[in-house]
């Protein structure tokens, strides 16, 4: 396992919102996507740090990763593989943030 480089990871949240800002909201959750560039191997991490807010709470993509039930300031994450090949094909990682009130 190696980590991956930064060089390799790209906060993409703007390309996703079509240039309109640099914000994402689902469901009222702040949200980042970050592209990790294929040719990392299996079992390779990336930290990701958002940059719009300070609590990550959840990760959703083809990733492991080591958040905690309270969530933390970034995350690091585990790439998997498919079993069969030795390098891992682009991997979008979507991180969402604390809902801005309370239920």
């Amino acid at each position: 396992m190696a980590s991956v480089a930064t060089t390799n990871i790209t906060n993409i949240s703007r390309t996703v919102v079509g240039g309109k800002g640099t914000a994402l909201n689902i469901g009222g959750c702040p949200v980042e996507v970050f592209r990790i560039v294929s040719g990392q191997a299996p079992g390779d991490t990336a930290v990701l740090v958002p940059s719009t807010f300070s609590n990550v709470r959840t990760v959703m993509g083809p990733v492991q990763h080591n958040l905690g039930s309270t969530g933390a300031s970034q995350v690091t994450v585990t790439l998997a593989g498919n079993g069969t090949t030795a390098t891992v094909g682009t991997v979008d990682v979507w991180i969402f943030g604390p809902q801005p009130f309370a239920n």
